[in-house]
């Protein structure tokens, strides 16, 4: 018996069904490999964005509740805003908008007038040689040495090994050494605050509020902060809106105080979403300001 052998492969047609069935396969793998990277990159913007409006709101939080802390009674611990408008910015006023400050331990007289006044103090954590200080009575929140121009470190040293251990800060008046007269004394339980500005008898303000351009990327508002009116740091970015608003002491709640001296907490809402249009998120909290009084 004779047999044929056949040689044949597939056929066309059959070859053309299995290519459009690997083509529809590698289309739905790809499609939804696709739909897993848009996913991923949106959590990551979304991810980006709150933890761009924690950082601002943390920062925020922080100085409001420092807020008024060693301002004089007779000033008011919150102020307008630098567009006058208590709604989208706001001006805090401090004694020290780093919050840094060290308690005098013991009395210290002058006996003779001298350039150069030393107290002791608990530490001397964030004090350096050449920063700007102001030496406030608690009671009163008044600088001790209110009549000069501005006060200045001009020397550290540990004044006993403890424990605990204590630290001398001498001072002079800058930029003119002038002599401290008889009658200046501090007090055990004076402090000693560090100052950004040169003036000591006057307080710090703080503002914050939303800025375009500058140190800011191209195309978003920043949350800005500034010292005493100069240039602003760059808090935070990718905002669409920044609102105060206010709770008095009544309960009530304003955009606009008319009497800031009432307000006892902030409600701040910080709102942002990534620059390429997606992870939207908003954050708000209520601060309430423990130097309020």
């Amino acid at each position: 018996m004779k047999f044929i052998r056949r040689n044949g492969g597939f056929s066309l047609v059959e070859v053309l069904v299995v290519m459009l069935i690997l083509g529809i396969s590698v289309s739905a793998i790809y499609s939804l490999y696709l739909t897993h990277l848009k996913n991923a990159y949106t959590q990551d913007a979304a991810l980006e964005v709150q933890q761009n409006l924690r950082m601002g709101m943390d920062t925020i939080s922080r100085d409001l509740r420092m807020d008024g802390l060693f301002v004089p009674l007779s000033n008011s611990a919150i102020g307008a805003g630098p567009y006058g408008s208590y709604s989208t910015s706001i001006t805090l006023n401090s004694a020290s908008p780093t919050g840094q400050l060290v308690n005098i331990v013991q009395d210290e007289e002058i006996a003779t007038p001298s350039a150069t006044y030393t107290a002791v103090v608990n530490s001397k954590s964030g004090l350096f040689v050449g920063d700007f200080i102001r030496v406030i009575r608690p009671a009163t929140s008044q600088p001790v040495f209110q009549s000069f121009s501005s006060l200045k470190i001009s020397g550290l040293a540990t004044y006993s090994a403890g424990p605990p251990a204590l630290y001398s800060v001498s001072f002079q008046q800058s930029p003119t050494a002038n002599v401290f007269p008889v009658g200046n004394d501090v007090k055990a339980g004076d402090v000693i605050v560090k100052d950004a500005y040169t003036t000591s008898g006057a307080y710090d303000t703080l503002s914050y509020y939303g800025v375009t351009g500058g140190d800011c990327p191209a195309g978003q508002m920043c949350l800005a902060r500034s010292v005493n009116g100069s240039a602003p740091d760059i808090v935070a970015g990718n905002l669409t809106s920044i609102r105060f608003r206010y709770i008095l002491t009544d309960g009530s709640e304003s955009n606009n105080p008319t009497d800031v001296s009432s307000v006892r907490a902030v409600r701040v809402t910080l709102a942002g979403q990534a620059s390429s249009g997606s992870g939207k998120r908003e954050l708000t909290s209520v601060v309430y300001m423990r130097n309020k009084r």
